[in-house]
């Protein structure tokens, strides 16, 4: 049999067994394809891709210190995943120092601002894929560089009242044998985001206030002015605190309490079932 005739041998796939080569052509690969298939190639591919420090920046998993806090770059599998949680493309031009989310409703009736139905059904159709504690999505940096905290503030209408202006630090995870370092991951949004608000006033009944929620992103670093330079709901506080840290969760409620809505009851059972677990280490994906 020729040379020509012959059929392929492993020396045409020898290439694929040299470390280096291989990691320079998986970082030229989508976040998703590395997470859904190059994973279970083999178990030289696994564990080249899990102990890969440019892979594993490539994949959000790890910090890139190198990456310019100028010009922050959003977790691209975390926006497609969570739409309802990020800036819609193309809107980032227009924002001078943040870039926000479309408002979501949790309370209420109706279609008004119905995100769990729109963006979101694909994670209530597939309960189990997205409820897992070894997820990948929950050991994911929501962006290069990392960000350390998040900012929770949560203001009432019509008045623009500030009920909270806080920070939350990222919950605890554990990869590998050992804690990963404490940086923004998206259980972190999604916990101020989906989690309940309860708030008392004088002569009112408890219960649940927030009645919406946006996400806001920064987009570039500047000197904060006064009176804002977006304007929008309460512009300097706003700014200041995407400025500060980078994402912000802003609550909106209302001082008539609406009941939660079973889409949205739906979801927080989904993503923030053990909110408090300390994450596994090995996770498929999505």
């Amino acid at each position: 049999m020729s040379a020509i005739t012959r059929p392929p041998t492993s020396q045409n796939h020898k290439v694929f067994d040299l470390p280096e080569i291989l990691e320079a052509i998986l970082l030229h690969v989508d976040m998703r394809t590395l997470l859904v298939s190059a994973l279970r190639v083999s178990r030289f591919w696994y564990f080249l891709i899990a102990r890969s420090p440019q892979l594993q920046r490539h994949l959000f998993f790890r910090e890139d210190v190198a990456a310019g806090p100028a010009d922050p770059k959003t977790n691209p599998l975390l926006r497609e995943t969570f739409p309802f949680c990020f800036p819609r493309d193309g809107d980032g031009g227009r924002a001078r120092v943040y870039a926000k989310s479309e408002r979501c409703a949790t309370h209420g009736q109706g279609e008004y601002h119905n995100f769990a139905r729109r963006t979101a059904a694909h994670i209530l159709h597939n309960p189990v894929a997205f409820n897992r504690l070894q997820a990948s999505w929950r050991r994911m940096l929501v962006q290069q560089p990392p960000l350390k905290e998040v900012g929770d503030l949560v203001t009432m209408a019509p008045d623009q009242r500030v009920l909270a202006c806080q920070t939350r630090s990222p919950d605890l995870q554990m990869g590998a044998g050992r804690f990963l370092p404490s940086y923004v991951r998206m259980p972190d949004v999604l916990s101020l985001a989906l989690a309940p608000m309860d708030v008392s006033f004088p002569n009112m009944p408890e219960g649940p206030v927030a009645v919406s929620f946006r996400v806001l992103w920064r987009r570039r670093p500047g000197v904060v002015r006064n009176g804002g330079t977006q304007g929008g709901d309460r512009p300097d506080l706003v700014e200041r605190m995407v400025s500060d840290y980078g994402v912000v969760v802003h609550n909106i409620g209302t001082v008539e309490p609406s009941p939660l809505r079973k889409s949205v009851a739906r979801l927080r059972e989904i993503l923030l079932r053990h909110p408090d677990h300390i994450y596994a280490m090995n996770s498929p994906i999505f």
